[in-house]
């Protein structure tokens, strides 16, 4: 088989991912349009919208990550206690350190009592890494042609067998 100097040095990167044409393969491997998927789509740009809508995820997401934090920090707390830990103060500040006390102490409630924000949090960061790795894995459906062919099966003669 014959192998050509300029295929066999040629690299795809991500600004040229098919350096050489279909038209220039396919001489050298039988049904190679077959082998050969599709080049992708171009890359577009994102309009501003697109762009505010991320940054507001991107907060939203912070958010809930740290509703979440404090609500696992319910380990560091005893249940029932009033104040705020002095380490919280001095390590997050007097505002932060109250605000993560309340959330650590609602987490030792049962989830029937607990407030909807912990849940609702949960499901945000669930939801948003979801939707995050949808867009990462591409395109769900296979770039793939089906072929349907119809044919006949042939017929037989019969015989008669006897025992």
């Amino acid at each position: 088989m014959e192998v050509r100097a300029d295929l066999a040095e040629a690299s795809c990167s991500p600004s040229d991912p098919w350096p050489v044409e279909v038209t220039e393969i396919a001489p050298l491997v039988p049904s190679a349009i077959a082998l050969v998927p599709k080049p992708p789509k171009p890359v577009r740009k994102k309009t501003q919208g697109e762009r505010n809508i991320e940054k507001i995820e991107e907060e939203i997401f912070a958010d809930a990550c740290g509703v979440l934090s404090s609500m696992l920090r319910f380990r560091e707390i005893e249940e029932g206690q009033k104040e705020v830990p002095p380490a919280w103060v001095a390590k997050y500040g007097e505002k932060v350190a109250a605000e993560m006390f309340r959330v650590a102490s609602a987490s030792w409630r049962s989830k029937k009592d607990a407030p909807i924000a912990i849940s609702e949090a949960t499901n945000i960061v669930a939801n948003i890494l979801k939707a995050r790795a949808r867009k990462e894995a591409g395109p769900s459906q296979l770039n793939m042609n089906m072929v349907q062919m119809n044919f006949t099966l042939p017929s037989f003669p019969e015989r008669k067998v006897e025992r």
